[in-house]
């Protein structure tokens, strides 16, 4: 008897819940397996979100918060992932300075997705992940500024208070 394919789980942690709704739409259109779960956005409840019931992609955005509680965007993703080793990442980011995203990919995440790329990048994303392909997805926006930064065409460098 052939076996039920197992659905995907995807968790998303994102403070917009316009953001939220538009990634399940985008999501039940191309996958028909997936179960989707809300997590906090606020690092230490996202941990124990996380390890109650480990998704097997967490969509997450990349914000630096300044409260006095919450990890900045970097140390949030390098805790989950020192934490939970086997999660599968998708930074989801408006981010655009490309010495913050620079610092935030020595933290291995599996893709890297602009807010303001097309809904497609997303998806793209996914099935990178599922096709278990190794090392980073960038999207169209992502491989622009990136491609700029390493070409020395941008000139952004984090100050001392920004790092």
């Amino acid at each position: 008897m052939p076996q039920k394919k197992r659905a995907v789980q995807i968790g998303v942690s994102d403070e917009s819940p316009f953001i939220i709704s538009s990634i399940q739409s985008i999501l039940a259109v191309e996958f028909l397996c997936q179960e989707m779960c809300t997590y906090p956005v606020d690092a230490e409840t996202l941990l124990m979100r996380l390890k109650e019931h480990t998704p097997d992609i967490l969509i997450i955005d990349f914000r630096i918060s300044f409260e006095r509680n919450d990890f900045n965007g970097i140390r949030k993703i390098e805790k989950i992932h020192n934490q939970l080793p086997e999660l599968k990442i998708i930074v989801f980011t408006a981010q655009t300075n490309p010495a913050i995203l620079q610092k935030a990919l020595q933290v291995p995440v599996n893709a890297i997705v602009s807010k303001r790329d097309d809904c497609h990048e997303l998806v793209q994303a996914l099935h990178w992940i599922l096709s278990r392909k190794d090392g980073t997805y960038y999207s169209e926006q992502m491989k622009h500024l990136m491609s700029d930064h390493l070409t020395g065409s941008v000139k952004t460098l984090l100050s001392p208070s920004e790092l």
